[in-house]
């Protein structure tokens, strides 16, 4: 027979205490515990099964000889724990829950059997005694579902941690710099090494995510601000996604979002007789998860499509036919109208330069301010796919595979608003792993993890297939990453150019190693980890050329009867310019970094009130190096510039 029991627990004497220990989970959790009888004296290989309620898994150890049981790098969920030893009743928990970087400890006291009775109590009817050695935020899918997210951009979860300042992925944890958070998806990396930036939902332009995590995949989003030595790499904590799994029961959703300027306020800012600003978002997708083989193979799937439209609402000023035509009299200077200086040939460079990089539609306006507006808005657009499997081999033995894949593309004005100097930005973003555990024997677990991230982000200016050879500039240029025109700034007026194509390939593969080991009071956790990355960057910053116009360079310099642009279009005309550059040489770059990592730790239960953890963690960060010897730096001691390795 069995014997419910849930809140009534000392009238019936089921002697069971409850804490919580948040200790060196990275991104599972886990459950321990200590099993005694109600002397306190230890009972030694008593049976321990956790049970997770929605696979039917089950997971088992014995107690040591201290008394002592752990399950760690348990899948998040809710578990059933049951503890049986001969001549004591059986004692059953459930709602037992198992979050990211948790251990649930369960001090559990059986009672001496007086018949075939099993107790069962709730752990939510208990009271809780928290221990800490860490600081651990964690939000569950029902919270992250009902949170209003910005584009459904999981990134900005961390801002609800009291440990952060600032904005999503440029702010502060516990007052260390910017950008030192490990990031991860489910333990595996996902960092952009080159600047230690979430890859996964990077921003492209304008702040938004180039790719997007669908939220309906997200089963719990955490931040650990500190721990044991488990948690390296990066002082200001990791940042952790668990991921959603199958179940014993079929389960999905199917969603659609829109924003839309219909149902908004008008902006303030906007210049006035022009239409409502378009602001449009749309998210729509699905996920649906389930049995493969029912109690062994489960699957997740999930799809998300984000389509946004952002409308500019800016004024621009443009070198106008009437500008031109205003700049060219101060070049001519008939009957001395602007001084006593001799007229001045306009260049022939300049004259190509305009009729072959600006637009015609742009040179329509007056010669005055503001006198463009383009209405082709910011676009973008993105698809985004997650697949989980996980597999039980046998009791002893679990598997669990995952996928995400990202592709993005985004165009919108980079400091000027002609449409084909926009900046067009393509995301191609994986993340991927693999993640065993194996129970060597009940108080020895082992748990491997190897993971994949490839981030490729390429931008340039949204038309670039002119070669500048063919206007008198760069004469020879064969490189179509340095087709466009180069670089122009001249004064009051839309710069042109700013982006030759660049970007950069940031590839890292991530293994892990932790063993969990009971022995009598002792708890020990031991591993190591290692990243390999690689980075092809290839950014062509002022590999076309810079050069900028202010008026100041030509003989009409000082002229008040003419305005500021129009005098430093008149430089331009006659090729005077105030400053240029150009960058020579390859600049693509291939480096290599390796890191490396190992610790061990100790949770030592010295009593039952008394619990003392303590380890070690040494992490070793290479020097980035290239194979090509082609990295320099500055160090004055040996010469100046000298080459890395």
């Amino acid at each position: 027979m069995r014997f419910r029991h849930f809140p009534r627990l000392a009238v019936l004497g089921a002697a069971l205490f409850l804490s919580q220990a948040l200790l060196a989970q990275t991104f599972r959790g886990g459950i321990n515990g200590t099993v005694s009888d109600s002397s306190d004296a230890a009972i030694s290989q008593a049976k321990v099964t956790a049970t997770n309620t929605a696979t039917a898994t089950v997971y088992t150890t014995t107690t040591s000889a201290a008394g002592k049981f752990l399950f760690n790098d348990l899948p998040l969920g809710q578990y059933r724990v049951t503890v049986a030893a001969p001549s004591f009743q059986t004692l059953d928990v459930s709602d037992v829950t198992v979050s990211s970087g948790n251990l649930y400890t369960l001090p559990i006291r059986l009672k001496v059997a007086q018949q075939e009775v099993a107790l069962e109590v709730s752990a939510n009817s208990l009271a809780l005694d928290t221990t800490t050695s860490s600081q651990n935020m964690a939000i569950d899918n029902l919270s992250i579902q009902d949170m209003p997210l910005n584009g459904r951009d999981f990134s900005q979860l961390i801002d609800d941690s009291a440990a952060y300042a600032g904005y999503a992925g440029t702010g502060s944890v516990n007052g260390t710099r910017s950008g030192q958070v490990n990031y991860q998806i489910e333990g595996s990396d996902n960092n952009d090494l080159y600047i230690n930036f979430y890859a996964v939902n990077q921003p492209g332009v304008s702040g938004i995510a180039a790719t997007l995590l669908p939220i309906d995949a997200i089963d719990e989003f955490s931040l650990q601000t500190s721990g044991n030595s488990e948690v390296g790499r990066n002082p200001g904590g990791v940042q952790n996604l668990a991921i959603k799994s199958g179940t014993n029961q079929v389960h999905g959703s199917a969603y659609y979002f829109n924003r839309n300027e219909a149902l908004a306020a008008e902006t303030p800012f906007a210049p006035p007789g022009l239409p409502k600003n378009a602001l449009r978002n749309q998210n729509w997708g699905g996920s649906l998860g389930g049995p493969l083989w029912r109690d062994h193979t489960f699957y997740f799937l999930s799809y998300e499509e984000q389509k946004y439209i952002i409308g500019n609402q800016a004024r621009s000023t443009e070198p106008s036919l009437a500008y031109q035509a205003n700049a060219l009299a101060l070049l001519k200077n008939a009957n001395n109208a602007f001084g006593t200086y001799a007229p001045v040939p306009e260049s022939q460079v300049s004259a190509n330069l305009l009729a072959t990089y600006w637009p015609s539609d742009v040179l329509q306006g007056p010669a005055s301010e503001d006198n463009y507006f383009n209405p082709n808005p910011s676009i973008g657009i993105s698809h985004n796919i997650l697949a989980k499997f996980d597999h039980n081999i046998n009791e002893n033995q679990h598997l669990s595979a995952r996928w995400f894949f990202g592709q993005g593309s985004q165009t919108a004005p980079n400091g000027t608003h002609i449409s084909e100097y926009y900046i067009a930005l393509p995301s191609h973003i994986q993340n991927y792993d693999v993640i065993y555990n194996v129970a060597l024997r009940p108080n020895l677990t082992n748990q491997v993890l190897l993971g994949v991230n490839y981030f490729v982000q390429v931008f340039s200016d949204a038309v670039h297939d002119i070669n500048p050879s063919t206007v008198g500039l760069n004469t020879g240029i064969t490189d179509p990453n340095l087709f466009g025109p180069p670089e122009l700034a001249i004064t009051g007026f839309d710069p042109i150019g700013q982006t030759p194509v660049s970007g950069r390939n940031d590839i890292t593969g991530h293994l892990t190693d932790s063993l969990s080991w009971v022995v009598g009071k002792h708890q020990l956790r031991l591993g190591g980890e290692y990243r390999r990355a690689y980075i092809d960057i290839f950014y062509n910053f002022g590999a076309r050329g810079f050069f900028s116009f202010n008026g100041g360079q030509g003989p009409w310099s000082g002229v008040t009867s003419v305005d500021s642009n129009t005098l430093a279009l008149a430089d331009f005309l006659a090729g005077y310019d105030f400053q240029d550059s150009i960058t020579r040489g390859d600049q693509e770059r291939f480096l290599y970094s390796h890191v490396g990592s190992g610790y061990a730790q100790d949770s030592f239960q010295v009593s039952s009130k008394f619990n003392f953890n303590y380890g070690v963690r040494y992490d070793y960060q290479q020097p980035i190096y290239a194979n090509t010897k082609n990295l320099s730096t500055f160090i004055p001691s040996q010469g100046g510039l000298v080459v890395a390795g």
